[in-house]
């Protein structure tokens, strides 16, 4: 079985960091072949709870 390179979907593109009061997070903001608008982002939080999704979810 043939196994594709993630890299040719999802190219790592910059981190985002989100400070606020509370709460603070950092993104793994990333390109995304099928959906080249909203990208991909792979979001940690402060609590140690990992989220992945489109860049909406942490801008």
């Amino acid at each position: 079985m043939k196994k594709d390179n993630i890299f040719s979907y999802v190219k790592p593109d910059y981190l985002f960091v989100k400070n606020e009061t509370k709460y603070h997070r950092v993104a793994l903001m990333c390109k995304y072949r099928y959906d080249e608008e909203h990208g991909l982002a792979v979001v940690f939080d402060s609590e140690g709870k990992v989220t992945v999704g489109d860049q909406d979810i942490i801008l």
